[in-house]
């Protein structure tokens, strides 16, 4: 213990004026933070929540370059210090003067938008430990097996810059879609296992080439599994790991109500058929509420052509001349299954009868207890957080103003959360969902560093020449807030079942939409 300490002293007084370094960032960071009351954050934070882990991932390397494990010839080497001693200083300096300081801001946050700190501070610990295995703990691993902070810098420009490009490029999903936690979580645990490994390996043996295998092993891994857990993937997990005890299955329903607006194909009915098929799922789930996955399917032609759907990814966009199939749930009571299959390749197979095949998931939808908010006023949700509801006068005449719903929580919050703008008097109510709209930005714009989960939605307000017509029941009139209340009702995902798709002898010239219908 007295030469852990001894050596942690003397990193703190040759390192001092980094710590103070990251700990203004930091303080702008949370100042910011703390006068948010939007979903959408400026430049200024966006750039912060980009650069301050990398600030701290070069005050780790810094640290640990106080006495380099990957150097043979340095002189530390020749003094009596035992690894757990050296080792221990150097995560007690992290600790002291990254994570309490991230802490004491979180903390601050949290405050300041009216969390008690009692009941926050489980989920702050956890935010913490996530800090830990995706940017303390690589940067000390990356340091340890670096000679120079040259050698680190070039490091972690890569690896930090490549994992931000990932999850910019490929891993980003709109707020209205419920985002693939696993896809995340199993990649980042992969990394963060690995970079405890090199530590402890590194500090006690010092086997520089093994624990840069590792490293490189992990980070590959992490790569892959990254790509190749695709939703079809990860939905078989959520499956086995949440599953409902139903085998639920699809077949073609017998009646033929008049299809979606959704599908309907307009100008583009010379390059993609749209197909929109009536269907039952079997056994029936009652009124649980639930969500279909976007489904793979194969499609057989009578003569043994094959078609096969692919599946949208944030880093993958189909083409032309893709097949894809989607659902659209409870549309008048009735489910569909919709395939857009282009021109071409419908030509050849609408003559005769099909078979199509496939597999999906069900997500079970569970729901909590609603909470009404006057409009204009904020109220805590039990097992949500806190909502705010506020109206926005509008700058022009096609903008007569908003009332904007935003809901703050510890823990994700989930776009299934439904948002109902009642109105007693005038017997009407609006619904949105938290995340179901988003500007076009530009820059970085993720607050992942903030310890609060932020979404919100908004009613559009109109009158005069806008007032809410049949085709556009969307709109609210103004006189709607008068007296009008907003229910909020958490919504979650909750278990999952296989779906097995298999309708023969379809015709599916029978089906096909057109903007006429």
């Amino acid at each position: 213990m007295p030469m852990m300490l001894h050596i942690f002293l003397k990193d703190a007084r040759r390192l001092w004026w980094a710590v103070l370094a990251t700990w203004v960032p930091l303080a702008a960071l949370s100042w910011l933070d703390s006068w948010r009351t939007d979903w959408l954050i400026d430049a200024p934070e966006g750039w912060l929540n980009l650069l301050l882990p990398l600030a701290w991932a070069c005050l780790t390397a810094m640290v640990v370059q106080e006495e380099p494990l990957a150097d043979p010839d340095h002189f530390w080497i020749t003094w009596p210090y035992r690894w757990p001693a050296l080792l221990g200083s150097k995560v007690l300096f992290v600790i002291v003067f990254l994570h309490v300081p991230a802490l004491v801001a979180d903390c601050a946050v949290v405050s300041a938008h009216g969390f008690p700190l009692g009941h926050s501070m489980p989920a702050l610990l956890g935010k913490q430990a996530v800090l830990a295995a995706v940017v303390t703990g690589p940067a000390m691993a990356m340091a340890a097996v670096c000679r120079r902070i040259p050698h680190f810098l070039v490091a972690a420009i890569l690896l930090f810059g490549g994992a931000a490009y990932l999850a910019a490029f490929s891993g980003t999903v709109p707020p209205w879609t419920v985002p693939d936690e696993m896809r995340r979580r199993l990649p980042a645990g992969v990394v963060a296992l690995a970079a405890a490994l090199v530590i402890v390996l590194q500090y006690s043996r010092r086997r520089t080439t093994s624990s840069r295998v590792v490293g490189a092993v992990s980070v590959a891994a992490a790569a892959v599994l990254f790509a190749g857990l695709t939703p079809a993937l990860t939905a078989r997990l959520r499956v086995a790991l949440n599953p409902k005890q139903a085998v639920l299955a699809l077949r073609l329903s017998d009646a033929r109500p008049e299809a979606p607006r959704t599908f309907r194909a307009g100008r583009t009915e010379a390059t993609f058929v749209s197909i929109a098929l009536p269907v039952t799922i079997t056994p029936a789930p009652g009124a649980a509420e639930y969500l279909i996955d976007r489904p793979q399917v194969e499609i057989t032609g009578a003569e043994g052509q094959r078609l096969r759907s692919v599946v949208p990814t944030p880093g993958h966009r189909p083409g032309p001349s893709d097949v894809l199939a989607n659902f659209v749930l409870n549309d008048h009571g009735q489910d569909w299954l919709g395939l857009r299959i282009p021109r071409r390749a419908m030509d050849q197979i609408q003559a005769g009868r099909v078979t199509i095949v496939g597999r999906s998931t069900v997500n079970f939808v569970s729901r909590g207890e609603t909470t009404w908010i006057a409009a204009g006023s904020g109220a805590a949700v039990p097992g949500l957080g806190r909502c705010m509801t506020e109206e926005l006068t509008g700058q022009d005449a096609y903008r007569e103003g908003l009332l904007k719903v935003v809901c703050e929580a510890l823990t994700p919050i989930s776009p299934l959360t439904e948002v109902r703008l009642w109105n007693e008097g005038m017997g009407r109510s609006w619904r949105r969902h938290l995340g179901d709209s988003a500007p076009v930005v530009y820059g970085p714009r993720t607050a992942w560093l903030s310890p609060l989960h932020r979404l919100q939605t908004h009613f559009q307000l109109a009158a005069g020449a806008r007032r809410p017509l049949p085709g556009n029941g969307w709109l609210v009139p103004p006189e709607a807030l008068t007296g009008g209340r907003v229910a909020i009702t958490p919504g979650a995902m909750g278990e999952s079942a296989a779906l097995a798709i298999e309708l023969r002898g379809v015709a599916l010239g029978a089906f096909v939409v057109t903007s006429g219908e």
